[in-house]
């Protein structure tokens, strides 16, 4: 029996009692769900071709893991013992994601219409481009002014200034916070 191809996109989500807004998070990222939040007709729900999504849970007290097992059996979830912090909870993320590309979620965000499509898209259409960040919206619509960030390579810094090659450390944690192509080392 072959192995199944790795998927495009590793969604990484690390909680912390945030049960009620992490189930509106991953109800975001069902096809079904935001069929009915989206005005927009089905079919053109534009879905990535495959996606993982990876819920690491600090040691949650308000049922968060259990919500995820029970609601979300298609979610890799990762339930610690203890709190093993926003960075620990991404690394351990990052130590078992299988996607081309990562995607560092925040559990009080909801996704919407094809944005995880239209940024993949970008990514390929653009090998030039190592990070991508999301247009961001506040829950009425308004846009805030620090959305949406495009480096073109890891010596580059916004806009394509050239940066120089001690930024390449730096610039990685950043992407850590973005979708990103895999780093394949130093």
């Amino acid at each position: 029996m072959p192995n199944a191809p790795s998927p495009d996109l590793s969604i990484i989500i690390v909680s912390w009692n945030v049960r009620e807004l992490l189930r509106g998070c991953l109800r975001s990222l069902t096809e079904d769900e935001r069929r009915k939040t989206e005005d927009v007709p089905p079919s053109s729900v534009l879905r990535p071709p495959s996606v993982e999504i990876i819920v690491i849970d600090n040691a949650s007290s308000d049922g968060s893991a259990a919500m995820v097992a029970a609601e979300f059996p298609q979610v890799r979830l990762i339930a610690n013992a203890d709190n093993r912090g926003f960075t620990g909870g991404n690394n351990q993320g990052i130590a078992v994601a299988q996607g081309r590309y990562l995607f560092f979620l925040n559990p009080d965000t909801v996704v919407t219409g094809d944005a995880l499509t239209t940024m993949l898209a970008y990514m390929e259409g653009h090998p030039d481009v190592g990070v991508v960040g999301p247009q961001l919206r506040y829950g009425d619509g308004r846009i805030p002014g620090h959305s949406a960030i495009v480096w073109k390579t890891a010596d580059q810094g916004a806009g394509g200034r050239s940066q120089g090659s001690g930024v390449r450390t730096k610039l990685r944690q950043i992407c850590r916070m973005l979708l990103g192509t895999r780093s394949t080392g130093s």
